[in-house]
């Protein structure tokens, strides 16, 4: 009906609502051959944003009766596609950067997994039974531990670009990874008393080789919070460092 007078304008509320996907798609059909062959312009009243950007080029936003934005397709897609983005002179440069870092994680995921295997196969070859107690609890201190492992990785790639030496940075990663920085730990609260003061302090919270060895299986939710931040932000930060690095070097 609302067609009979081939009207300049339709107002459309919820044209699709209650539809089958086959309905939909029909209609859909239908308002673009209105628009393109007979050019008439069509508002759409519609909460179903998806399906409106299939067909409409302007949206507009109302809120409590007030019509609060206006933006165009493109705009649409730009405002839904927010992200951050790492600009660098040379891209090509950081490539090797990211190809050791999936190296990294594949071995790290792989390592994790035989060793919960191995000790699971041992519980059972000297217990004669495998407890699997506390799943989510576990599941989550895995999940966790891997990424301070994967994190640790890519602090020992840093020091390699940093070094350029595979023996220093073997040694280097040795040592850490036998617990050196808690030598360091003592001589920071022993060089700066009002360390002391701060009950709980360790630098070992604070890095990646530190909370795998202090991260507690059945630990609080704060404890498991403060280990997958200190991961995440050094899993970004050394991937960055290591790729500004590599954008001064020669390969």
């Amino acid at each position: 009906m609302a067609l009979v007078g081939e009207p300049d304008l339709l107002l459309l509320d919820e044209p699709i609502n209650g539809l089958d996907p086959q309905g939909i798609a029909e209609v859909r059909n239908t308002l673009l051959e209105l628009n393109k062959k007979k050019d008439i312009t069509i508002i759409i009243s519609s909460h179903i944003l998806e399906e409106l950007s299939k067909v409409a080029t302007n949206f507009g936003f109302i809120n409590h009766g007030e019509l609060v934005k206006e933006l165009s397709h493109d705009e649409l897609d730009t405002a839904c596609n927010e992200h951050i983005q790492l600009k660098m002179p040379n891209p090509d440069r950081a490539l090797p950067i990211l190809d050791k870092f999936i190296t990294i994680s594949i071995y790290t995921v792989l390592m994790m997994i035989t060793a919960m295997s191995a000790t699971m196969l041992g519980s059972q070859l000297f217990f004669g039974y495998v407890s699997l107690a506390g799943m989510s609890q576990g599941i989550i201190f895995l999940l966790i531990q891997i990424l301070l492992h994967m994190g640790y990785g890519m602090f020992v790639l840093l020091l390699y670009h940093i070094t350029r030496s595979s023996v220093a940075t073997m040694l280097s990663g040795i040592l850490i990874a036998a617990g050196i920085l808690q030598f360091v730990d003592a001589i920071l609260l022993a060089v700066f008393e009002h360390l002391k003061s701060a009950v709980g302090f360790s630098i070992l919270n604070y890095t990646t080789s530190g909370n795998v060895g202090v991260l507690p299986l059945s630990g609080e939710e704060t404890v498991y919070m403060r280990a997958g931040t200190v991961a995440v932000c050094a899993i970004l930060l050394l991937n960055i460092l290591s790729s500004i690095i590599i954008q001064k070097r020669d390969l």
